[in-house]
């Protein structure tokens, strides 16, 4: 089954496991701001750059540009 034709684009975001996702996906979002319902986010559950790229390799799928919300490139 082909699910992304030759040449199509596939975009994918998700919260990056770092020390600000947690602070800002489940301290800031979850119990400051109360945004969402505590216990919304598992942080365990965040993938890092790595694994995700890992994964993406794993498809054989190229990554062309990973950007954090603080503006990093990859």
């Amino acid at each position: 089954m082909v699910m992304l034709q030759p040449g199509g684009s596939l975009v994918i975001t998700t919260i990056n496991q770092t020390a600000l996702s947690y602070a800002a996906a489940i301290v800031g979002a979850e119990y400051i701001l109360k945004l969402v319902t505590p216990g919304t986010h598992d942080w365990n559950k965040f993938v890092t750059v790595e694994e995700l790229s890992d994964l993406i390799s794993q498809c054989m799928l190229l990554c062309i540009v990973t950007v954090c919300v603080c503006g990093c490139v990859w």
